[in-house]
């Protein structure tokens, strides 16, 4: 899988990412869906991303992230009949690498790609995405760039 942001969705997701240290941040990547969505070897290109406020308990923000699910019906309605949608989630991670956490592995959803920005001691250091594995047991890396 491979994950291309427009420069714009960058800055703006590694601006989030340091906004909010040390609490994770969390947002969505949108753009338009590939006929191949959710295969290993997709493509996506996102050119909007959505800030989301982080609902979990102030007490663990700095190593949880949680979206309402209310959002995702809001984007469904919005992008009835288009051709766009969500490819991804994106969530920072205070202090700590851009690797999935276990948590990440239990909450994670088949078919998005998981952008993971490491922010340390304030400053966006790496991005690395993930897709979850056919079985769900694991994630897979995937490449990230920027167009």
């Amino acid at each position: 899988m491979k994950l291309k942001l427009n420069k714009g969705v960058d800055a703006d997701l590694r601006a989030h990412a340091k906004e909010t240290y040390p609490h994770e941040c969390c947002g969505l990547l949108l753009g338009t869906i590939p006929d191949n969505f959710g295969d290993k070897d997709q493509t996506l290109i996102a050119d909007e991303s959505r800030r989301l406020d982080n609902t979990w308990e102030t007490e663990t923000k700095g190593r949880r992230y949680k979206i309402e699910s209310n959002i995702f019906v809001k984007l469904e309605k919005e992008f009835a009949g288009s051709t766009r949608g969500v490819l991804g989630i994106y969530h920072s991670h205070p202090n700590h690498a851009a690797w999935p956490s276990p948590f990440d592995l239990d909450h994670a959803w088949p078919s998005y790609a998981y952008l993971i920005i490491s922010v340390r001691e304030g400053t966006d250091r790496e991005g690395r995405v993930w897709l979850l594995s056919e079985d769900r047991n694991s994630f897979v890396e995937g490449e990230y760039s920027c167009l």
